[in-house]
Protein backbone atom coordinates (compact mmCIF):
# COMPACT_ATOMS: atom_id res chain seq x y z
CA UNK A 1 0.00 0.00 0.00
CA UNK A 2 1.42 3.30 -0.89
CA UNK A 3 2.17 5.76 1.71
CA UNK A 4 -0.65 8.26 0.68
CA UNK A 5 -2.86 5.11 1.54
CA UNK A 6 -1.46 4.14 4.85
CA UNK A 7 -1.91 7.61 6.29
CA UNK A 8 -5.50 7.46 4.79
CA UNK A 9 -5.95 4.70 6.81
CA UNK A 10 -4.57 5.75 10.22
CA UNK A 11 -6.35 9.17 10.32
CA UNK A 12 -9.47 7.41 9.34
CA UNK A 13 -9.31 5.14 12.33
CA UNK A 14 -8.65 8.43 14.39
CA UNK A 15 -11.74 9.58 13.09
CA UNK A 16 -13.10 8.24 16.43
CA UNK A 17 -12.24 10.96 18.67
CA UNK A 18 -9.17 9.33 19.54
CA UNK A 19 -5.63 10.07 20.00
CA UNK A 20 -4.27 10.48 16.31
CA UNK A 21 -2.37 7.63 15.34
CA UNK A 22 1.28 7.31 13.56
CA UNK A 23 1.41 7.17 10.43
CA UNK A 24 1.83 3.12 9.88
CA UNK A 25 5.58 2.03 9.07
CA UNK A 26 5.51 -1.26 6.97
CA UNK A 27 2.97 -3.72 5.22
CA UNK A 28 -0.93 -4.66 6.39
CA UNK A 29 -3.06 -6.79 4.61
CA UNK A 30 -6.10 -5.51 2.79
CA UNK A 31 -9.54 -4.61 4.29
CA UNK A 32 -11.93 -7.88 4.35
CA UNK A 33 -14.72 -6.21 2.35
CA UNK A 34 -16.60 -9.56 2.72
CA UNK A 35 -16.50 -9.38 7.09
CA UNK A 36 -18.90 -7.59 9.08
CA UNK A 37 -17.92 -4.70 11.41
CA UNK A 38 -19.30 -3.59 14.74
CA UNK A 39 -18.99 -0.05 16.25
CA UNK A 40 -19.48 -0.07 20.20
CA UNK A 41 -19.61 3.39 21.77
CA UNK A 42 -19.58 4.07 25.56
CA UNK A 43 -20.80 7.09 27.02
CA UNK A 44 -19.60 8.17 30.82
CA UNK A 45 -19.61 11.15 33.11
CA UNK A 46 -17.45 9.63 35.33
CA UNK A 47 -17.21 13.08 38.05
CA UNK A 48 -21.29 12.47 38.35
CA UNK A 49 -21.49 9.12 37.76
CA UNK A 50 -23.83 9.61 34.70
CA UNK A 51 -24.30 6.98 32.13
CA UNK A 52 -25.96 8.94 29.37
CA UNK A 53 -28.43 5.98 29.46
CA UNK A 54 -31.98 6.20 27.03
CA UNK A 55 -29.47 8.11 25.09
CA UNK A 56 -30.91 7.73 21.34
CA UNK A 57 -27.43 7.51 18.78
CA UNK A 58 -27.82 7.49 15.04
CA UNK A 59 -25.23 6.06 12.38
CA UNK A 60 -25.20 6.88 8.79
CA UNK A 61 -23.20 4.45 6.16
CA UNK A 62 -21.88 7.23 4.15
CA UNK A 63 -18.99 5.63 1.81
CA UNK A 64 -18.05 2.82 1.06
CA UNK A 65 -14.43 1.37 1.46
CA UNK A 66 -12.60 -1.07 -1.04
CA UNK A 67 -10.22 -3.28 0.16
CA UNK A 68 -7.44 -0.65 -1.01
CA UNK A 69 -8.71 1.72 1.40
CA UNK A 70 -10.49 3.38 -1.47
CA UNK A 71 -13.76 5.51 -1.45
CA UNK A 72 -16.76 5.29 -3.14
CA UNK A 73 -20.51 6.60 -2.14
CA UNK A 74 -23.10 4.37 -1.12
CA UNK A 75 -25.31 4.40 -3.82
CA UNK A 76 -28.11 3.34 -1.79
CA UNK A 77 -27.05 5.02 1.06
CA UNK A 78 -28.77 7.62 3.64
CA UNK A 79 -26.84 10.73 1.23
CA UNK A 80 -26.55 9.33 -2.20
CA UNK A 81 -28.32 11.47 -3.72
CA UNK A 82 -25.72 14.51 -2.26
CA UNK A 83 -22.98 12.69 -3.72
CA UNK A 84 -24.25 11.66 -6.81
CA UNK A 85 -25.50 14.24 -8.62
CA UNK A 86 -29.36 14.59 -8.21
CA UNK A 87 -31.15 17.45 -9.66
CA UNK A 88 -31.92 19.73 -7.08
CA UNK A 89 -29.74 18.37 -4.41
CA UNK A 90 -26.41 20.05 -2.94
CA UNK A 91 -24.03 18.24 -4.22
CA UNK A 92 -20.68 16.69 -1.61
CA UNK A 93 -18.12 15.25 -2.74
CA UNK A 94 -15.60 12.55 -1.14
CA UNK A 95 -12.25 14.18 0.69
CA UNK A 96 -8.87 14.29 -0.83
CA UNK A 97 -5.71 16.15 -0.77
CA UNK A 98 -3.92 17.23 -3.87
CA UNK A 99 -0.72 18.86 -2.65
CA UNK A 100 2.79 19.49 -4.53
CA UNK A 101 5.47 18.20 -2.32
CA UNK A 102 8.09 20.02 -4.12
CA UNK A 103 6.89 23.21 -2.15
CA UNK A 104 7.74 22.14 0.92
CA UNK A 105 11.11 22.34 2.30
CA UNK A 106 10.90 18.57 3.87
CA UNK A 107 8.84 15.36 4.36
CA UNK A 108 8.31 16.02 7.49
CA UNK A 109 6.63 19.57 6.53
CA UNK A 110 4.73 17.90 3.92
CA UNK A 111 3.27 15.43 6.01
CA UNK A 112 2.06 17.52 8.57
CA UNK A 113 0.35 19.31 6.28
CA UNK A 114 -1.04 16.60 4.46
CA UNK A 115 -2.56 15.39 7.30
CA UNK A 116 -3.75 18.67 8.34
CA UNK A 117 -5.57 18.86 5.04
CA UNK A 118 -6.69 15.82 5.38
CA UNK A 119 -8.72 16.15 8.04
CA UNK A 120 -9.97 19.57 7.70
CA UNK A 121 -11.75 17.49 4.71
CA UNK A 122 -13.10 14.85 6.29
CA UNK A 123 -14.45 17.62 9.06
CA UNK A 124 -15.85 19.52 6.91
CA UNK A 125 -17.65 16.83 4.97
CA UNK A 126 -19.43 15.64 8.66
CA UNK A 127 -20.80 19.17 9.43
CA UNK A 128 -22.10 19.47 5.73
CA UNK A 129 -23.96 15.96 6.06
CA UNK A 130 -25.24 17.06 9.78
CA UNK A 131 -26.88 20.52 8.48
CA UNK A 132 -28.41 17.90 5.48
CA UNK A 133 -30.27 16.23 8.81
CA UNK A 134 -31.16 19.67 9.89
CA UNK A 135 -33.33 20.38 6.37
CA UNK A 136 -34.60 17.14 5.41
CA UNK A 137 -35.83 13.88 6.81
CA UNK A 138 -32.79 10.93 6.14
CA UNK A 139 -33.47 7.71 7.17
CA UNK A 140 -30.63 6.78 9.42
CA UNK A 141 -28.89 3.36 8.57
CA UNK A 142 -29.22 1.81 12.30
CA UNK A 143 -30.70 3.34 15.38
CA UNK A 144 -29.40 2.52 19.06
CA UNK A 145 -30.17 3.69 22.81
CA UNK A 146 -27.34 3.52 24.98
CA UNK A 147 -27.80 1.48 27.85
CA UNK A 148 -25.90 0.83 31.37
CA UNK A 149 -23.86 -1.37 31.46
CA UNK A 150 -21.45 -3.10 34.53
CA UNK A 151 -23.67 -1.48 37.12
CA UNK A 152 -22.07 -0.71 40.80
CA UNK A 153 -18.86 -1.85 39.29
CA UNK A 154 -15.65 0.66 39.15
CA UNK A 155 -16.44 -0.37 35.21
CA UNK A 156 -19.94 0.80 34.96
CA UNK A 157 -20.52 2.92 31.90
CA UNK A 158 -23.26 3.91 29.32
CA UNK A 159 -23.14 1.65 25.99
CA UNK A 160 -24.49 1.16 22.72
CA UNK A 161 -23.37 -1.36 19.97
CA UNK A 162 -24.36 -1.79 16.49
CA UNK A 163 -23.41 -5.12 15.01
CA UNK A 164 -24.18 -6.54 11.23
CA UNK A 165 -22.85 -3.68 9.83
CA UNK A 166 -20.89 -3.19 6.31
CA UNK A 167 -17.34 -2.04 5.49
CA UNK A 168 -17.34 1.40 4.87
CA UNK A 169 -17.37 4.63 6.58
CA UNK A 170 -20.34 6.34 8.77
CA UNK A 171 -21.76 9.58 10.49
CA UNK A 172 -22.21 8.85 14.35
CA UNK A 173 -24.86 11.50 15.40
CA UNK A 174 -25.80 11.16 19.34
CA UNK A 175 -28.34 13.23 20.34
CA UNK A 176 -27.36 14.80 23.01
CA UNK A 177 -28.53 14.17 26.67
CA UNK A 178 -29.63 15.91 29.88
CA UNK A 179 -30.68 14.82 34.04
CA UNK A 180 -32.47 18.19 34.36
CA UNK A 181 -29.05 19.92 36.30
CA UNK A 182 -26.73 19.62 33.35
CA UNK A 183 -27.02 19.12 29.25
CA UNK A 184 -25.13 17.15 28.11
CA UNK A 185 -23.80 18.15 24.55
CA UNK A 186 -22.28 14.96 22.66
CA UNK A 187 -20.37 15.97 19.03
CA UNK A 188 -21.07 13.90 16.04
CA UNK A 189 -18.03 12.64 14.06
CA UNK A 190 -17.24 10.17 10.75
CA UNK A 191 -15.67 6.60 11.88
CA UNK A 192 -14.24 4.20 9.33
CA UNK A 193 -14.99 0.78 9.97
CA UNK A 194 -12.95 -1.38 10.23
CA UNK A 195 -10.45 0.84 12.28
CA UNK A 196 -6.43 0.44 12.09
CA UNK A 197 -4.84 -0.27 15.32
CA UNK A 198 -1.41 1.09 16.15
CA UNK A 199 -0.10 -2.29 15.35
CA UNK A 200 -1.34 -1.32 11.63
CA UNK A 201 -4.02 -4.43 12.45
CA UNK A 202 -7.75 -3.62 10.90
CA UNK A 203 -10.35 -3.57 13.85
CA UNK A 204 -13.55 -5.21 12.59
CA UNK A 205 -15.14 -4.88 16.24
CA UNK A 206 -14.31 -1.52 17.06
CA UNK A 207 -15.11 -0.08 20.19
CA UNK A 208 -14.62 4.03 21.63
CA UNK A 209 -13.98 3.88 25.53
CA UNK A 210 -15.05 7.03 25.77
CA UNK A 211 -16.68 9.05 23.76
CA UNK A 212 -16.25 12.79 24.26
CA UNK A 213 -18.97 15.60 25.80
CA UNK A 214 -19.32 18.93 26.93
CA UNK A 215 -21.33 19.58 30.10
CA UNK A 216 -23.38 22.86 31.09
CA UNK A 217 -25.15 23.41 34.42
CA UNK A 218 -29.00 25.08 33.10
CA UNK A 219 -30.00 25.12 37.00
CA UNK A 220 -32.72 22.95 36.86
CA UNK A 221 -33.56 19.93 39.44
CA UNK A 222 -31.73 21.83 42.51
CA UNK A 223 -28.57 20.64 41.39
CA UNK A 224 -24.84 22.75 41.94
CA UNK A 225 -22.62 23.85 39.51
CA UNK A 226 -19.87 21.36 39.09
Amino acid sequence: MTTIRKRIASLLAAALCLSLLAVPAGAYVRVDTNRTVSLTLNFYDEERSFAFEGMKVDIYKVLNMTDAVEFTYTEDGPFASHFNGTEGVAQVTIPKVDLDQSKYETEEAFRAAWSAAWQEGWKSLASTLVNYLSGETIAPTATGTVAVVNADTDDKTGQVKFENLTVGVYLVVPEGDSDGSYTYTTPYYLAALPGLSSADEWVYDLVVTNNKWDRSYNGGGGGTPG
